[in-house]
């Protein structure tokens, strides 16, 4: 499948999925955002293709009626690989939204990252960025948690994957910003 048929059936896919679900907080905005978000982000840093799919899908599985089978069939070759991505960035649902299922998720991303598939983590570091970037967006007592999450997965960037500057510089820098306007009072 060429890269660009992919990216459009992932973007049509996330759109459709997330029709009439908004963002947590204020602003009310589509969910399918975040996800185009992230997946554009990994575009923009050249990450695989399949990295790419698994960013735009990241939280299909998670909030969605989306199946891995039709994760699978719409990525043809591709869908294998992107469903293993999807699967390894959501929450397990038995374990909830909760800090019990957050800290599950990570402590299985970074068990991947042991293993040398580092395109989990990186999927989720972007993830935490683009949270941090609308996190004012969110109601308030959501906005610290969210902080804390993204420090934890910057540490697992940094001690995993040194490489990748522009990631772990940008999420560096937004956990630095929202800090900063949280402690300031807005």
């Amino acid at each position: 499948m060429k890269p660009h048929i992919a990216i459009e059936r992932a973007m049509a896919l996330v759109q459709t999925a997330f029709v009439g679900q908004f963002r947590t907080g204020q602003l009310r905005a589509p969910a399918s955002t975040h996800s185009l978000r992230a997946g554009l982000y990994a575009l923009a840093a050249q990450r695989p293709i399949v990295t790419v799919l698994g960013a735009f899908c990241h939280d299909l599985l998670e909030d969605t009626q989306v199946t891995p089978g039709l994760i699978r069939a719409t990525f043809d070759g591709l869908g294998d690989r992107v469903v293993e991505l999807v699967e390894a960035c959501t929450i397990d649902p038995g374990l909830g939204d909760n800090p019990i299922g957050e800290n599950e998720l990570y402590q299985r991303v970074c068990s991947i990252a042991k293993k040398g598939d580092l395109e989990p983590l990186w999927i989720k570091t972007a993830d935490s960025l683009d949270n941090l970037r609308t996190n004012d967006q969110l109601w308030l007592e959501n906005q610290w948690p969210a902080i804390e999450r993204a420090k934890l997965w910057l540490k697992s960037f940094k001690k995993y994957w040194p490489g990748q500057a522009m990631l772990r510089a940008d999420l560096a820098n937004m956990i630095r910003i929202n800090e900063r306007r949280l402690k300031r009072g807005f």
